[in-house]
């Protein structure tokens, strides 16, 4: 089973961040690109991406 925790993102496609604010702590969850790349690729199925290396 997957968990998304409450958005569209797997446990593996997010990064969770802890920071003190003002003596209290406050958790962030920032989804890695994996994840964006594979929502992107659910929503849209003529999406195409290529990348090239130049030195």
């Amino acid at each position: 089973m997957t968990n998304h925790n409450g958005n569209q993102f797997r446990d593996d496609e997010i990064i969770v961040l802890t920071e003190n604010r003002d003596g209290k702590m406050v958790k962030n969850i920032y989804p890695k690109i994996g994840g964006r790349l594979r929502l992107a690729h659910e929503e849209n199925d003529q999406l195409s991406i290529t990348t090239e290396i130049i030195k």
